[in-house]
């Protein structure tokens, strides 16, 4: 008997892998959550005997809460399917690090679902698609960040002036260092065959895989200030 339990705030989602797991005899329906700690929670006291899975929808909490929260699943013994419409590679990739062992995009057929379900509660990963196998795996989907040119990007982000940006990075770094990790993430974006002109090009194209989350981390109006 599999257990599942499942993370989204869309009821629909619920409900659908809800009634799929209702409807076979492998497995046995722990329950949903909308957060972290209360998926955690749900796992820790239902689970029992068997394999357990959790399908995840990333977007339940921060991004930055991704990888400590499949990692803290894991502890417990749980398999992590991530079931995304996101189709940005870096939080997908940044998942599969932690420990997710399937990908399923919500735009993917239902059989896909009860795929990945029982290849994760077998040990395998399991991609729903070809392009969540492109999200995952192909390198040369984007560009790769080094941190210190990602600790840029996200100081930029906030509205902080770039002359100003290498007092706050960790270790501090003198403006022409700053200066020279925005060019070299202006470079790796043009040698991917993104149109980039400014560092306001970059930091949209940066978002865009999925290295910022400029919707719900940085203060309204805040990118305007990348051209300053």
């Amino acid at each position: 008997m599999i257990s599942i339990a499942v993370a989204d705030r869309h009821p629909m989602v619920v409900d659908g892998i809800a009634s799929l797991v209702r409807s076979d005899g492998n497995y046995a329906w722990l329950g949903s959550a909308v957060t972290w700690p209360s998926l955690i929670h749900l796992v820790a006291l239902q689970a029992h005997g068997g394999p357990a899975v959790a399908v995840i929808e990333p977007a339940i909490g921060p991004s930055r809460e991704l990888g400590e929260g499949i990692q803290g699943l894991i502890e417990l013994g749980v398999r992590v399917v991530l079931n995304t419409a996101d189709l940005r590679p870096v939080p997908i990739r940044r998942a599969v690090a932690a420990g997710a062992i399937g990908v399923v995009l919500k735009s993917d057929p239902r059989e896909a679902m009860a795929a990945a379900i029982h290849s994760a509660a077998d040990g395998a990963f399991f991609t729903s698609s070809e392009w969540a196998q492109r999200l995952v795996f192909d390198q040369g989907l984007m560009p790769r960040l080094a941190p210190r040119e990602e600790e840029v990007l996200h100081l930029l982000a906030t509205g902080m002036p770039r002359k100003v940006v290498g007092r706050h990075m960790n270790p501090p770094v003198a403006m022409t260092t700053v200066v020279t990790y925005i060019n070299r993430i202006c470079e790796k974006y043009r040698e991917a065959g993104r149109s980039i002109s400014c560092p306001t090009d970059a930091l949209f194209a940066a978002a865009r895989d999925g290295y910022l989350d400029l919707g719900g981390d940085y203060p309204e109006g805040s990118v305007a200030a990348v051209a300053s």
